[in-house]
């Protein structure tokens, strides 16, 4: 994974790059702000591209490794904006575990309309 960031974390820190929702379906339409508070969920999200020394040790970072996929606590970090991307650093103690499904609530893309808003499923999105 690369660090593009321009920080190198040090210590207990790592540097995690967030997870992106889609804000639109494979067809090209536009989500509405329903999508949002997916956004707002996915930001527990995120992948590992940068950990400090003490990270790498750290007993929450156990099996975890460079590109791997993170939960955490929605208001963990602090956000590190660079060039229009948005990385947040971290402590490895804010590390809740590694993630090997991604959760329902992470729209990657929707098939259809159909699909994003449970239309004639019985179910709200």
């Amino acid at each position: 994974m690369t660090n593009d960031s321009g920080l190198a974390v040090t210590a207990d820190k790592i540097l995690v790059s967030p997870m992106k929702v889609e804000e639109k379906t494979s067809g090209g339409i536009v989500l509405p702000s329903a999508s949002q508070e997916k956004e707002q969920l996915a930001q527990q999200l995120g992948v590992v591209i940068a950990m400090g020394s003490l990270a790498q040790a750290a007993p929450e970072m156990e099996g975890i490794e460079l590109g791997d996929t993170v939960l955490f606590p929605r208001y963990r970090g602090q956000d590190f904006p660079v060039n229009g991307t948005r990385y947040w650093v971290m402590r490895a103690q804010d590390v809740l575990g590694k993630v090997t499904k991604l959760p329902d609530y992470v729209l990657l893309g929707a098939e259809s309309t159909a699909t994003v808003f449970g239309i004639n499923s019985g179910k709200a999105a």
